[in-house]
């Protein structure tokens, strides 16, 4: 290009330089679809569970586009853990509530604020606990989870009694 400038120059003329057509680049990147759950308490322990009480404890969910969630009660209920059965009137079985609160951000719906009885989310019935969050998501969403159960209304089998809480969530096809 220089040797043409100086050739043009010692020739008399004169060059006129324009401008070139504009290149446009498109540039692209990707982040995949992510739902992420944590919990700094993976085991809870209640308590005495023959009188009504509560517990709560935090979920930070973080999903980066809408997603699905489902809890699950293993056992339907809280049972004694040595397996035995009830014998004479008393009983080897808890029955609990859970709540499950999250604030969303953005899409249609506000937050989630899901309550089931132990029993619907066991596998015999599996008629709560499950949805999706409609077009929203949640970043770094704090989630409460509250267990709550009511005096006993028979008496209990002593022993510990246990249940595993299956919470699952994904990204929505």
């Amino acid at each position: 290009m220089w040797r043409w400038a100086v050739a043009v120059a010692l020739v008399g003329g004169t060059a006129t330089v324009q401008a070139a057509d504009p290149l446009e680049i498109l540039v692209t990147g990707t982040i995949e679809k992510n739902c992420a759950l944590a919990t700094a308490d993976a085991d809870v322990d209640l308590g005495r569970v023959d009188r009504a009480g509560w517990v709560s404890f935090a979920l930070e969910v973080s999903c980066n586009t809408p997603f699905t969630y489902e809890i699950r009660s293993a056992n339907g209920a809280l049972v004694q853990a040595s397996g035995l059965r009830p014998i004479g009137g008393f009983e080897v079985r808890v029955p609990y509530r859970v709540r499950f609160t999250l604030p969303l951000e953005d899409g249609d719906l506000g937050g989630l604020d899901v309550v089931c009885g132990s029993e619907e989310l066991g596998a015999a019935f599996r008629r709560c606990g499950a949805g999706d969050s409609g077009t929203s998501i949640a970043i770094r969403g704090r989630a409460t989870v509250t267990l709550s159960w009511p005096d006993a209304r028979s008496p209990l089998l002593a022993g510990v009694y246990t249940d595993r809480l299956i919470v699952t969530f994904g990204v929505k096809p």
